[in-house]
């Protein structure tokens, strides 16, 4: 019995510390599942590309479509298995409003280079607003999908913003992946943690949070806690029928840009 119990007790640690060592391999694999679009950037009508040169040399794969006189432009942030260019539904309907519009890119997406991770997405970011500071003076808000409100949050609590649009949001990939993987200590694994709720409360641009209450990727509570961090002034949005992808396309849209009248 003294064996069998050892050697069920080795079989057991050596199979925690292995899913251990997975789970750590494949973490990027898992936060930044870019889809297999590779070569050159796709046309996007409507929209030029604006390829972005990063401080460690890496190039960007964005689109552009310019402002009227004196607008505001929205800088747009994809989802993880999305790309820019999927994103010309949201760019398209900014533009209509005679907004500027942004579809930022990430490293090692849709021919982009480098490799992606919170680090990296956040400074690209910063540099992507910058760019646009520099050339007019105009006001600059941010609009993000699913791990792209995670950077527009970030985004905003470095850059001052006019206005933030949440679409299909969590707190943070930590506390999402502590509760998934609640036997395993996640916060020692975790190198891109994406702690939106953290630093949303320094934001002082209007919040628009929006989520879907079918939302079987992004559980609407995690969208619900964000709100909880964020100033009380924030609005949250519950999108009815809605699941992680199609919050715009269930009326989501409408309200966004509702809010950002207002809001600029």
């Amino acid at each position: 019995m003294g064996r069998f119990i050892r050697t069920s007790l080795t079989f057991a640690a050596t199979f925690y510390l292995g899913f251990l060592g997975l789970l750590w391999l494949m973490q990027d694999r898992m936060i930044f599942p870019a889809p297999l679009e590779v070569g050159p950037a796709v046309s996007v009508s409507g929209f030029e590309l604006f390829p972005i040169t990063t401080a460690d040399g890496e190039r960007l794969n964005a689109y552009h479509h310019p402002a009227e006189d004196g607008e505001p432009t929205i800088i747009v942030f994809h989802g993880n298995g999305s790309t820019a260019s999927r994103m010309i539904g949201h760019g398209k309907a900014l533009a209509d409003e005679e907004y500027g519009v942004l579809l930022a890119e990430y490293r090692g997406y849709a021919g982009s280079t480098g490799m992606p991770s919170q680090t990296a997405l956040v400074e690209d970011a910063v540099l992507i607003y910058d760019l646009l500071r520099q050339a007019n003076d105009e006001p600059i808000a941010v609009w993000g999908h699913s791990l792209g409100a995670a950077v527009a949050v970030q985004l905003a609590d470095q850059r001052s913003v006019a206005a933030l649009v949440l679409e299909s949001p969590f707190d943070s990939v930590l506390s999402m992946a502590q509760q998934q993987f609640w036997w395993l200590p996640v916060s020692y694994l975790l190198q891109h943690p994406f702690q939106s709720d953290a630093v949303i409360g320094n934001v002082e641009a209007p919040i628009l949070i929006m989520h879907g209450d079918h939302d079987s990727v992004v559980p609407l509570e995690a969208g619900k806690r964000l709100h909880l961090a964020a100033p009380l002034t924030a609005r949250f949005q519950l999108i009815e029928g809605a699941g992680h992808n199609n919050v715009t396309r269930m009326g989501g849209m409408a309200i966004g840009l509702e809010f950002l009248e207002g809001a600029l």
